[in-house]
């Protein structure tokens, strides 16, 4: 789970759990580019794609100029599509989109 910037993992002790006892562990706070590149990923799962400049804006952050070379062929390929400012994946797409947001993550990644 996260709570603003900060993501946490629980441990699976449940007898530490009924007691009551803290169970959170591996807590640590994303930088800025970190929760821009999660949003990257998660929003190509959505139907409706992503606004890359909303996540920047959003983020206070700029991609690299990277990530634009790493889409291109992607969607002169027709594996994406960019439809009045957002990136989405298209039926195609889906069928590697492991490997499309892959490659974005090896970008975005700090």
């Amino acid at each position: 789970s996260h709570v603003g910037h900060t993501r946490y993992g629980q441990s699976r002790d449940m007898a530490a759990f009924l007691a009551g006892q803290d169970i959170t562990q591996d807590a640590y706070t994303m930088t800025p580019m970190q929760a821009a590149a999660e949003a990257v990923i998660l929003g190509l799962r959505l139907r409706q794609g992503i606004s890359l400049d909303q996540i920047e804006r959003k983020y206070g952050v700029t991609f690299p100029q990277g990530l634009e070379a790493c889409l291109t062929p992607y969607l002169a390929g027709g594996f994406l599509r960019m439809t009045d400012g957002r990136v989405a994946l298209t039926e195609d797409g889906w069928l590697v989109s492991n490997q499309i947001l892959g490659d974005i993550w090896e970008i975005l990644e700090d």
